[in-house]
C-alpha cells in the first residue's frame, strides 16, 4: 500500500471540492431512490460542519487535516466507484452496498453500516496514507482528537437530517429514548475514532506490506462484524415487505416535514 502525498493535485484535492461531489452524487441517489443516500446525507453534513469549524479552531496543522478529510473522503468515492464498475472492493463496502442495492436494509441500517465501513476500515487507512509529516505522532493524534469534540456537537443534526428525510419512525424512537446505535452516540463515535488511530499506527509501523497486510484484512473484518446485526430483523424479511415499509416512513417523515432542510 503506497503512502500518498500530503495534498495530492487531483479533483478531490480540496474539502470543497470533496463537498461538490458528494452534493452530486446526493442528487443522483436521491433522484433514484438509492438507500445510499442516507449515510452520504450524513456524511455530507458532518463534512460541511467540521470545515465551517476548523477556521475558529486551535487546530495545530489546519492544514494537514483537511489533507486527511480529503483522503479520507477518497475512500468512500473509491468504494463507490469500484462497485459501479464491478471491481474488487472492501468486504464492508461490498456488503453495506449489496445489502442497499437488494432493498433489505432499514434506514438505520444504511446509516450504521456506512459509517462501521467508513470509521473502522477507512479512517485508518486515510491516517497511514497521508502520513504523519514533520510534526510527530503526538501533535497529530492531538488534533485528531480534538475533531471528536467538533462530530459531537453534529450527532444530533444528523440525526434530526436523517429523520425528517428518510424516517417518521426513527424520529418517534429518538424521542422515546430509544438509542439508535452505541456507535451513533458521542461516547460510541469518540471509540470508534479511538480505535482508528490505533490502526493507524498499526499500519504506519508496520516494516513492511507483508507485515502490514494482515491489519488491512483484519480491519476489514472488524468493519464488516460491526455491521453483522443489521443482516437481522428487517433484512430477514422479504425485500417487498422492506421497500414498502421504507417507502410509507419516508412519506410520513416528508408529509410530518412538507419542506425538510437540504
Amino acid at each position: 500500500m503506497a503512502v500518498r502525498a500530503p495534498l495530492p493535485a487531483n479533483p478531490l484535492a480540496s474539502v470543497d471540492a470533496v463537498l461538490a461531489r458528494m452534493t452530486e452524487l446526493l442528487t443522483e441517489f436521491e433522484r433514484n431512490g438509492d438507500p445510499r443516500a442516507v449515510f452520504l446525507r450524513s456524511y455530507r453534513i458532518i463534512t460541511t460542519r467540521v470545515r465551517d469549524q476548523v477556521a475558529t479552531t486551535h487546530f495545530t496543522d489546519a492544514v494537514w487535516l483537511a489533507a486527511l478529510d480529503v483522503e479520507f473522503a477518497r475512500a468512500y468515492f473509491d468504494a463507490l466507484e469500484g462497485y459501479e464498475a464491478g471491481r474488487p472492493i472492501p468486504r464492508c463496502w461490498q456488503l453495506a452496498f449489496d445489502l442497499a442495492k437488494a432493498g433489505r436494509t432499514s434506514v438505520i441500517a444504511d446509516l450504521m453500516l456506512g459509517m462501521n465501513a467508513h470509521i473502522f476500515h477507512d479512517l485508518p487507512i486515510a491516517v497511514f496514507r497521508l502520513g504523519l509529516g514533520q510534526q510527530g505522532r503526538d501533535v497529530r493524534q492531538k488534533d485528531y482528537t480534538l475533531v471528536d469534540e467538533l462530530l459531537a456537537l453534529k450527532i444530533d443534526e444528523v440525526q434530526t437530517a436523517i429523520c425528517r428525510h428518510y424516517s417518521f419512525a426513527l424520529w418517534l424512537l429518538d424521542r422515546a429514548g430509544h438509542a439508535t446505535d452505541e456507535l451513533f452516540t458521542d461516547r460510541g463515535l469518540r471509540a470508534a475514532r479511538a480505535l482508528g488511530w490505533q490502526n493507524a499506527v498499526r499500519l504506519i509501523d508496520a516494516p513492511n506490506d507483508a507485515v502490514r497486510q494482515p491489519v488491512l484484512l483484519e480491519l476489514d473484518t472488524l468493519a464488516c462484524a460491526a455491521g453483522a446485526p443489521f443482516q437481522s430483523g428487517p433484512l430477514a424479511e422479504p425485500n417487498w415487505f422492506t421497500r414498502m415499509s421504507r417507502r410509507l416512513d419516508r412519506q410520513l417523515a416528508r408529509w410530518f416535514w412538507p419542506k425538510p432542510d437540504s
